[in-house]
């Protein structure tokens, strides 16, 4: 356990001092926000983010958002057998900008929507989102470890479904209203891709050369 607790912080903060160096070799690129999703906050990771934000004043620090799914579980039972400390409250110590959404488990996504609004107006650091949520929600064993990892069962599958309004006969469907939200996204990400490609271009290649070497160490490292 030790060996892998271990082996889980190098990883860490190794793409933490990835993303340092990345950011360092791109000072003259502007970048979206970047956004990143989160079921727990390790101190590993949370101390990665720490080394990453701490050591990069820079503005494209500034663009990461991080949304934390606060569900209380982990493989073992609850978080608070390992992990109890308050998390929104380092962050805001560390200088981010912090909201907390204790409606994740509503249909209403306003308050969600409203959060993700505020965290794209801070432009001056980086954003932390804690969205309390319950894990399996719906399902029998929801707020338990039994829904980590494990399956919940066919019975229990078209129970939820039967309960949020699908057909409990259908698998992987995707509703006509759904798909055609991801078809505008898919044009619009290609529009973006194009322009930040053409930017990109315009990189120094020894600084893109850096960054392929240093990937491909990573890959092998990790």
């Amino acid at each position: 356990m030790a060996s892998l607790l271990f082996c889980t912080w190098i990883a860490d903060v190794t793409c933490a001092l990835f993303l340092s160096v990345h950011l360092s070799f791109t000072r003259s690129i502007t970048l979206p926000r970047t956004h990143l999703l989160a079921h727990t906050l390790t101190p590993a990771r949370v101390h990665s983010l720490y080394l990453l934000t701490r050591s990069h004043p820079h503005p494209i620090a500034h663009a990461l958002d991080r949304r934390y799914d606060d569900n209380h579980i982990q493989i073992d039972g609850s978080t608070d057998l390992a992990f109890t400390e308050d998390v929104a409250a380092r962050f805001e110590a560390y200088g981010w900008h912090v909201q907390t959404v204790a409606t994740g488990d509503s249909a209403d996504v306003s308050a969600l929507r409203d959060a993700v609004s505020a965290a794209q107006g801070a432009t001056d650091r980086p954003s932390l989102i804690k969205v309390q949520t319950t894990i399996g929600y719906g399902a029998a064993k929801q707020g338990t470890h039994d829904v980590h990892g494990a399956p919940i069962g066919a019975a229990d599958i078209a129970k939820i479904k039967g309960e949020w309004g699908f057909d409990p006969a259908s698998s992987f469907y995707v509703d006509p209203e759904v798909a055609a939200v991801f078809a505008e996204c898919r044009a619009v990400g290609k529009k973006s891709y194009a322009a930040w490609s053409a930017m990109f271009a315009r990189c120094d290649p020894s600084t893109l050369l850096a960054l392929t070497a240093l990937s491909l160490t990573l890959s092998v490292v990790l």
